[in-house]
């Protein structure tokens, strides 16, 4: 918890730049295409996970179909699930997450940016 409220702390202009400018991003989607849109939220999370000291270590990701599409799960519900595969795909990503999730402030800012769908 101390951790999470540090990064709430050191991120408080990042988060006043950010957030306005996602939010407005993802109402005007004939403007900002989906790439433009991910690798914003790329750039967030980033900063999110620099200041909050988390390295992130993607392992097989040699083994990930080039074409079509795979389902990927968190072996566990955390926070930074979400953001840690952002940060660690280069292509933008769909994902299903529940309603109580989306009502977080800090997780509506980065799903924004992405196509997501609610559950």
């Amino acid at each position: 918890m101390l951790r999470f409220i540090w990064v709430i702390v050191s991120c408080l202009f990042l988060i006043m730049y950010y957030v306005p400018k996602m939010s407005y991003y993802a109402r005007h989607p004939e403007k900002y295409g989906e790439d433009i849109c991910y690798q914003m939220a790329q750039v967030m999370c980033n900063h999110v996970r620099r200041r909050a000291f988390i390295k992130t270590v993607a392992t097989g990701m040699e083994n990930l179909p080039k074409e079509g599409g795979y389902i990927m799960y968190a072996n566990h519900q955390g926070k930074y699930d979400v953001l840690g595969v952002i940060v660690s795909h280069d292509k933008p990503i769909t994902y299903v997450i529940g309603c109580q999730e989306v009502e977080a402030v800090h997780s509506r800012s980065a799903y924004g940016s992405c196509e997501g769908t609610e559950t």
